[in-house]
């Protein structure tokens, strides 16, 4: 499904969007000792979206997703990964995050001034994360 820039800004600005109850993490049977969650994010809108984290202590990474069913990723935080470049070839932070355009896909990216906390932090990054992303946590 082709995403319009507008479209984008229309999700991300929606203030009904939440996540009822506690998000849970799991074991990353792929990537131990790391953890991984998906949670589904509500809205008062009919699209499907959902919400994925990894947390990796052994490389230092930290990463929530927002996905929207038949587009993929639109909204992602990186924290701790080395080596990413925006299309053209500039280098990115370690802290960074993707922004969906109708152009570039998810593939833009630049350094956010929100995101305060260290990776070991992902409960503080995720309610960062949370902010800008318009969700609310119910849990």
């Amino acid at each position: 499904m082709a995403l319009s820039d507008a479209e984008f800004e229309e999700i991300l600005n929606d203030r009904t969007k939440r996540i009822a109850g506690d998000v849970h993490w799991t074991p990353d049977a792929d990537h131990l000792p790391g953890m991984e969650l998906a949670v589904r994010i509500s809205s008062d809108s009919e699209r499907s979206l959902s919400l994925y984290g990894s947390w990796h202590p052994h490389n230092e990474t930290l990463f929530y997703t927002v996905v929207l069913a038949g587009t993929g990723a639109i909204l992602r935080l990186c924290v701790g990964f080395r080596g990413h470049r925006n299309p053209g070839g500039a280098p990115l932070a370690e802290v960074h995050k993707h922004r969906w355009t109708a152009r570039s896909k998810d593939d833009w990216a630049y350094e956010p001034n929100d995101i305060t906390a260290s990776w070991e932090q992902p409960v503080e990054i995720w309610r960062q994360f949370c902010v800008e992303a318009r969700i609310l946590h119910l849990g």
